[in-house]
């Protein structure tokens, strides 16, 4: 059973809603870990000025931290995750670090850090998509390998489904999730 901490709270979709849209640093229940681990920092860039961050050391082979948000549905369909992310840039003195995470491949995937591999997560299509200095900077990307199914079942049992990310590699930040039935969402 999945309990979220005393400061997370369920992230609830609107009647009829195509998406549900949050802050990354808000309603989120952290499980540290080692040598990367997700905390929150304070980040004038995003909004609310606060960000979820993974700390630490590089571990690619398998996620070690995770953030985990319970989410509502009210409508069924197969969610894209779009995210909005930056490299922070005292992690990018190689130009390709600081962004990548393990994305989920469903909901309820396993927050256990000892997994190698993890069979729940994949790792992200972001992925050196963009480096120093672009990467500096706040963009929203697609995670093209995260179609995340809602059934009519699950909507009508109204029991919160959990989207759970994983670390991969130290500094990256992210500001915004989005969950949407609309695959071709931009900035």
């Amino acid at each position: 059973l999945f309990a979220l901490s005393n400061h997370a709270a369920t992230i609830i979709q609107n009647t009829g809603g195509n998406f549900v849209a949050f802050e990354a640093e808000e309603n989120v229940q952290l499980t540290p870990g080692a040598p990367t681990s997700f905390t929150i920092t304070n980040d004038v860039t995003p909004s609310g000025n606060q960000a979820l961050f993974a700390s630490g050391a590089n571990n690619t082979t398998f996620p070690t931290s995770f953030a985990s948000y319970a989410i509502k549905f009210s409508t069924p369909g197969t969610y894209k995750v779009f995210f909005r992310w930056r490299a922070n840039e005292d992690f990018t003195g190689d130009p390709n670090a600081a962004n990548s995470f393990h994305a989920p491949i469903r909901f309820g995937a396993s927050t256990n850090g000892a997994l190698n591999p993890n069979p729940d997560y994949t790792i992200s299509t972001v992925k050196n998509t963009r480096v120093k200095p672009e990467s500096h900077t706040y963009h929203v990307d697609p995670e093209n390998t995260s179609l995340l199914a809602v059934s009519q079942a699950q909507v009508d049992a109204g029991t919160p489904l959990i989207f759970t990310i994983g670390t991969r590699e130290a500094g990256m930040m992210f500001d915004r999730f989005v969950l949407t039935l609309d695959s071709s969402l931009t900035e």
